[in-house]
């Protein structure tokens, strides 16, 4: 009968050294420490190294922030443009002009402007078959949850996006 009892008491160990190895995983400890992800973080003062834009329709998307290179136009407080996932980001590379299907875009956009009232720049749009050369301009700031954001988009003059 003490073999059985003994028996009983490895596998009863082994059992409960399984169970307690279930419920903390090696590098999973509970931490005070929290970080930020897309559904938490609110300071959205600096700009995204990557975004898309929020929306539906025809919003835009930016997809890519200036590099540390390029100086940047924008000034603490300026509006900044809200990608098809709603994040606010600051001269953005690339705006889609289709949250819809991404097919239309302006790419390598060059900004030359970005103030309190609008943002200019020139850059590739790419819809289809057709490539050419166009002027963006992001106008009419109004505050979201994101902050002071540009609400309409124009292509060559032609109103083409907006939240």
């Amino acid at each position: 009968m003490k073999k059985f009892s003994r028996l009983a008491t490895a596998g009863l160990a082994v059992v409960s050294a399984l169970g307690l190895a279930a419920c903390h995983p090696p590098h999973e400890n509970p931490s005070e420490e929290k970080i930020d992800n897309a559904s938490t973080f609110t300071d959205r003062a600096e700009p995204s190294s990557s975004a898309a834009e929020s929306g539906s329709g025809s919003a835009a998307s930016a997809t890519a922030e200036p590099t540390s290179a390029q100086p940047s136009l924008a000034a603490a407080g300026a509006p900044r443009h809200l990608t098809c996932e709603s994040i606010a980001v600051a001269e953005p590379n690339s705006i889609t002009l289709d949250c819809e299907d991404a097919s239309d875009s302006v790419t390598d956009i060059d900004w030359t402007e970005w103030d309190s009232d609008s943002a200019r720049g020139t850059g590739t749009r790419a819809g289809g078959a057709n490539t050419e050369e166009v002027e963006v301009v992001l106008s009419k700031p109004a505050e979201s949850p994101q902050g002071l954001t540009f609400t309409e988009i124009t292509v060559d003059g032609e109103v083409v996006g907006g939240n």
